[in-house]
């Protein structure tokens, strides 16, 4: 081996040796800075149990979820339940959230990640404050904009930054907190299977009527009542449409029961009249161009079949209900339903709102 092959040699271990630092020295920084990571607020998985009250406020304004015994409520609605679920996972995710990297200390960068003060004048950010049932802060925020990435595939991750502290940071973790507080609601209203309906009928401020029916559960398709002379249905089932008014409520929005005058300028009034007794009202009105709308629910013993009794159906769900349950049930309703006015959606609108001449049309003829 030559001089000159030597020298190649030694150049070539130097530049190993100096990678293989490089290397070395980039993984040992890595692993320190992952095990720097610390969580934002280390205590709060601990109080969980013990938050009572969810504060979040924005430039548009704010709104309030406390505890309302095993479950939640608006504050801003009376206390009108909300999702469960979607707060069990902010108030967990706050949690959780760990810092991967410092930002701007800047002020006047804070917009570019979302993290300014939001009493600014074209803030967009959210502070988030988390409360005991004595009133003690247990977590306070200020949240910012989703980390995004066409390079990152990872966990979610955000811009975050605690109210009077000038540091800014990434973080792992998101927060859904919302547009406003209405999107907190619990939207299901309530809901009443076709299969239990015997008779709908919606009856017209200006006194008009419409009413269909059938006689059997087992029956299909119901009869429209007091079909006018020269017209037909405008298709054979049109008239069973009406029997599903019940059976996907959800609210826009909700109000105490005295909000809304129902007396003036009222809109019609629809009764859902089911086979085994059970009785549901819809009291319609339509104001500053909403759909506002009032539930009650009553037992009515019904008819005694004409024939005999048709076999129990094995489906529990839609199984004929005992007096007794029934009963139970309207109790339950009227204490859930009977203290709020619902904003209604327009497709529940339809059901509740149909006239003569949105189910018949002139006879073809023949």
């Amino acid at each position: 081996m030559n001089t000159k092959t030597i020298g190649i040699l030694g150049v070539a271990l130097v530049a190993l040796a100096g990678i293989t630092a490089l290397t070395l020295n980039h993984r040992d920084k890595s692993v320190q800075s992952a095990e720097t990571h610390t969580k934002l607020f280390p205590n709060l998985a601990a109080s969980l149990k013990d938050a009572a009250k969810v504060v979040v406020k924005k430039k548009a304004g704010e709104f309030t979820l406390e505890r309302k015994g095993s479950g939640w409520g608006l504050a801003e609605k009376n206390g009108y339940a909300v999702e469960a679920e979607p707060v069990r996972k902010l108030l967990l995710a706050l949690s959780e959230m760990e810092t991967v990297e410092a930002k701007t200390q800047s002020k006047e960068l804070y917009s570019q990640l979302g993290v300014e003060d939001v009493d600014g004048d074209a803030a967009k950010s959210a502070l988030v404050t988390v409360q005991d049932g004595a009133g003690k802060e247990l977590a306070r925020l200020i949240v910012g904009k989703n980390y995004e990435s066409k390079n990152y595939g990872g966990p979610g991750q955000s811009y975050v930054r605690k109210p009077g502290d000038a540091q800014s940071w990434l973080v792992k973790g998101q927060l859904d907190l919302k547009e406003k507080g209405a999107d907190w609601l619990s939207k299901k209203i309530l809901e009443v299977k076709r299969e239990r309906m015997r008779t709908v009928s919606i009856v017209h401020p200006d006194g008009q009527k419409v009413e269909v029916h059938r006689d059997k559960p087992e029956q299909t398709d119901y009869t429209l009542a007091d079909v006018p002379e020269g017209k037909e249905l405008k298709y054979a089932t049109i008239a069973s449409t009406l029997a599903s008014g019940l059976e996907y409520v959800n609210l826009e929005d909700v109000q105490p029961a005295g909000a809304i005058d129902f007396a003036k300028d009222p809109g019609p009034t629809a009764t859902f009249t089911c086979f085994d007794g059970l009785v549901v009202t819809v009291r319609c009105k339509e104001q500053d161009g909403k759909t506002y709308a009032q539930y009650s629910a009553a037992f009515v013993e019904p008819p005694a079949p004409a024939g005999p009794e048709p076999e129990a159906p094995k489906d529990a769900a839609t199984a004929k209900k005992s007096p007794d349950e029934v009963k139970k049930e309207v109790e339950e309703l009227n204490a859930r339903l009977g203290a709020w006015t619902y904003e209604i959606s327009s497709y529940n609108r339809s059901a509740y709102w149909k006239r003569m001449d949105d189910l018949v049309q002139d006879k073809t003829p023949p």
